[in-house]
């Protein structure tokens, strides 16, 4: 099975893609922005998908490969 995770490299996100490497039956995507801090993810084997939500969606083909999307992603700054 395959996942596509938004904001993968984030604090949520990667704990949400080291559950779904844990149960080592999914196949991960990582959707990140580009020039992203992938340090969070260096550990785990995720085909990484550069974008900016909501104007770089992947497209509906790259979509259709995964069985499940989190999106978990969010707009970071200061208050």
């Amino acid at each position: 099975m395959k996942v596509l995770i938004t904001g993968a490299n984030g604090f949520i996100g990667s704990h949400v893609t080291r559950a779904f490497h844990k149960a080592r039956t999914w196949e991960i995507g990582a959707m990140v922005r580009p020039g992203a801090d992938l340090r969070f993810l260096d550990r785990y084997p995720v085909r990484l998908l550069e974008g900016e939500l909501p104007d770089s969606l992947p497209p509906k083909e790259t979509l259709a490969d995964y069985d499940r999307v989190v999106h978990v992603a969010g707009k970071v700054s200061d208050w």
